[in-house]
């Protein structure tokens, strides 16, 4: 455990009860955020990122591992320990109409995490919410609005100042960008950019977007039904690209130019509820042997090196 780490996390599992069987949402997951730093994580829709998510926040609770903020173990024994681990955690989640109070003016949304955590009078919570607004590139005059009469850029900056509101050392940014127009997702981009580097919060930043994953992130993390399949320095990963599945998607990418370098994933990904023995990237996978099928490789993605859970790590098909 080090105290130069926002976030550890250990061996995480969270799985689902569902009619057909176990759903393997988050299946050992490790890995690790420093103070200041952007892990960015990618996958594809349905992968567990959310789900990792949600478990890290204490939003929901994993079935075993741990949850280690800024050097000390969370814990949901009590109230008292969910309200440290929100203090610590904040989210920004995808829809910032949905995840707003629409019955809440903006400044009743921003000051709502300081009455519940009771931090300061009334007078102080307004002059915080003011001083949030203006963090995030918002006029005083948006104090007195609700949030269907903001754009979608306008809402997202109001949760992101909400996060900021109790000083967390990080912050979630769940798919933060991926429902707004492309000229505000920069925007709103470059904000979190200048937030980092004013107030040195770090952020797990989840996305399918590699592209967005790859401009925002100090390291990128790469997910594949449940588990991570490769972790590295950004440029590292974007330029090296050990795991075929990562090969995969930055191929994928309509302007990127090395698409040509391995075709359009194909085939469907198997099913979480009855993941294949190996690896379970082997079906789809233009490379894969019978080790591949028979033995799944293993990442240690605490680690700051670029690795890959690929038998074959780096080899071109």
């Amino acid at each position: 455990m080090s105290l130069h780490n926002a976030l550890e996390v250990v061996n995480l599992i969270q799985h689902h009860k569902t009619p057909r069987g176990m759903l393997r949402a988050v299946d050992g997951i490790s890995l690790n955020v420093g103070k200041g730093e952007t892990l960015g994580l990618v996958g594809e829709s349905g992968c567990g990122k959310s789900s990792l998510a949600r478990c890290i926040a204490g939003l929901t609770t994993p079935q075993s591992g741990g949850v280690v903020i800024d050097g000390h173990e969370a814990r949901d024994t009590h109230r008292r320990d969910r309200l440290n681990r929100a203090r610590a955690i904040q989210m920004v989640f995808q829809d910032p109409m949905s995840s707003l109070n629409s019955r809440l003016t903006i400044a009743a949304i921003i000051e709502q995490p300081l009455k519940v955590h009771g931090i300061g009078n009334a007078a102080s919570r307004r002059a915080r919410a003011k001083d949030l607004l203006s963090a995030v590139g918002l006029g005083e005059h948006h104090l007195s609005k609700f949030p269907h009469e903001l754009s979608g850029g306008q809402r997202q900056r109001v949760s992101i100042a909400r996060a900021l509101a109790l000083e967390p050392g990080l912050i979630i940014c769940d798919e933060a960008v991926s429902a707004l127009d492309v000229s505000v997702q920069a925007q709103v981009l470059n904000l979190l950019n200048d937030l980092q580097a004013r107030l040195g919060v770090a952020y797990l930043f989840i996305s399918h977007d590699l592209s967005v994953v790859r401009y925002v992130s100090d390291r990128i993390a790469v997910m594949y039904l449940g588990r991570l399949v490769e972790v590295g320095p950004a440029e590292s990963v974007w330029q090296n690209r050990l795991h075929p599945y990562t090969r995969a998607l930055i191929a994928s990418i309509p302007d990127d130019d090395d698409r040509r370098e391995i075709p359009f994933l194909s085939g469907d990904v198997p099913s979480p509820i009855d993941p294949p023995p190996g690896c379970a990237f082997a079906a789809r996978c233009p490379m894969a042997q019978d080790i591949c099928r028979q033995s799944r490789p293993e990442l240690d993605a605490t680690a700051r090196a670029h690795a890959a859970a690929c038998h074959f790590p780096g080899v071109a098909p």
